[in-house]
């Protein structure tokens, strides 16, 4: 709550800012272990980005796709508002530590947080000081920059915007259930998509992409650890026919897994859909590590669990986790 005195102000120390939860809609992904292509319908220009958004956005993958066009030219302009000559508030040296009292004030140079302040007790003139950053009340919500992108193209048919996120991959997580002999081995793979932004996403159309793919993200971008993440498995009844990875189909070495309809994932948020069970053919057996010492006859080694398997189709690489007969014994990287 704020409440006005003349020039002055009071904001009660444990004010609080309501927030809300923004909506992307995705036209067409294509994931990859570590990024993914957003293809969207070209929209008006310029193409507009948040500052969030553009920093987990590869600004040398923005270009335009489509079966007839020709690319002629491409801006990436960033631009900010400025609070200069603006109306803000600074704190006052008067507040204590129940209420925080504020100045009315001009800013003069948001860069340095110069400010201008009138107050007829002290001087006929104008007062300029520097203010530190959480000292100052802005009466507009300060904006950050926004990423503006143009283009100049010839196209006769449809045209589409391409760019690579890093806040969005997927990655193969496999259970494999050994028994006795006689019984055959089960291998489960699911396909772990992590939405690592900050908005809920609405995916139309979905390829996930495994194989020979060498991808890399920028230097300035992290793709965030996932600390506190919610992880969700797909629910089968949100509609007639449930959410599932279809087989994977090989060109040039990359393997493609279609998703088989359109489904939304909310943000800090892992996705989890059931993929394929292969027929798999599992060897154990004992490894031995042996450690020799020049001149001395005596040797030591360690046995070590081990597992051979093959599967009759190409297996991404993922993490399994490895149960014998109902028990976790292991996990290996496949």
């Amino acid at each position: 709550m704020l409440i006005s005195d003349i020039n002055t102000i009071i904001q009660n120390e444990n004010s609080s800012t309501p927030t809300t939860n923004d909506r992307q809609i995705l036209a067409k992904l294509k994931i990859y272990s570590n990024l993914a292509e957003i293809i969207q319908p070209l929209g008006d220009l310029p193409l507009e980005f948040s500052a969030e958004d553009w920093s987990n956005i590869r600004s040398d993958s923005l270009t335009l796709i489509g079966s007839n066009v020709n690319l002629t030219g491409q801006t990436i302009t960033e631009k900010k508002n400025s609070f200069n000559n603006q109306l803000i508030y600074v704190r006052s040296p008067l507040s204590s530590q129940t209420e925080t009292r504020f100045l009315e004030a001009t800013m003069i140079d948001e860069n340095r947080s110069l400010v201008k302040f009138v107050d007829n007790n002290i001087s006929q003139e104008p007062i300029f000081f520097t203010v530190s950053s959480n000292e100052i009340l802005y009466i507009n919500e300060p904006l950050r920059s926004k990423y503006y992108v143009n283009f100049t193209y010839d196209a006769t048919d449809t045209v589409y915007v391409s760019y690579l996120r890093s806040n969005l991959n997927w990655k193969t997580r496999y259970q494999l259930y050994l028994f006795d002999e006689s019984e055959e081995p089960i291998l489960i793979a699911m396909a772990d998509i992590r939405n690592n932004g900050k908005s809920r996403i609405d995916i139309e159309n979905a390829e996930l992409l495994a194989g020979d793919i060498n991808l890399k993200m920028s230097d300035q971008q992290n793709s965030g650890a996932e600390n506190g993440f919610y992880r969700a498995l797909a629910p089968a009844y949100n509609s007639q026919f449930p959410t599932t990875v279809e087989k994977s189909q090989e060109v040039a070495g990359v393997y493609v897994y279609t998703i088989n309809q359109s489904f939304s994932i909310d943000s800090k948020t892992n996705y989890l859909l059931p993929m394929f069970r292969p027929q798999v053919n599992v060897t154990r057996f004992v490894s031995i590590y042996k450690t020799y010492f020049y001149g001395v006859t005596k040797s030591t080694g360690k046995g070590e669990r081990s597992y051979r398997l093959s599967s009759d189709v190409f297996l991404p690489r993922g993490n399994c986790m490895i149960r014998e007969y109902d028990y976790f014994v292991g996990e290996r990287y496949l």
